[in-house]
């Protein structure tokens, strides 16, 4: 037996008929297909931590405005090695809500592995946070935190390790 759906667009008057043994939509994809939704969705969330640790460590093609080097060269962190300042950091890591993407612990995310930048020069990650990372999840967090706080968060992500 066959439900009869009446709908009015416009002045087009369209009927819809559905099954009553039809009890869920028709999948578009082929059965046979590899690919299927969670499957397109976890590729597509690798191929992004992939291509934002790529953008966050190497060499992202930005110009060089700093006497031919990088615009992170010389910037010095004012907090290095300073664990009172990273605890702070932390504590602005959580305000802004980073563990959206980074997870809790900044390894434990469902984007980028902090500890895998932690080494990364500490004006680039600076950069990375004040400025966002064009193309990527990143934005930017300049306008609404202090330089100084970004230096904290720096301070605390070159504590982050690997998962256990």
């Amino acid at each position: 037996m066959k439900d009869a759906h009446t709908h009015s667009v416009g002045e087009t008057q369209t009927t819809l008929m559905r099954s009553k043994d039809q009890t869920r939509p028709r999948s578009h994809h082929h059965e046979n297909d590899p690919m299927t939704p969670p499957t397109r969705s976890l590729t597509l969330l690798l191929m992004l931590a992939l291509a934002t640790a790529l953008t966050a460590c190497g060499d992202s093609g930005e110009a060089e405005d700093n006497n031919g080097e990088p615009p992170w060269v010389g910037l010095n962190n004012p907090f290095a090695g300073d664990a009172a300042a990273a605890t702070e950091g932390k504590v602005a890591y959580d305000n802004e809500n980073c563990a959206g993407c980074h997870g809790r612990n900044g390894n434990d995310g469902n984007l980028l592995d902090l500890s895998t930048i932690a080494d990364a020069p500490e004006g680039r990650l600076f950069l990375s946070i004040s400025e966002g990372i064009e193309g990527t999840a990143m934005t930017s967090y300049g306008g609404r935190v202090s330089e100084e706080d970004i230096w904290k968060m720096v301070t605390w992500v070159q504590t982050v390790e690997p998962a256990q």
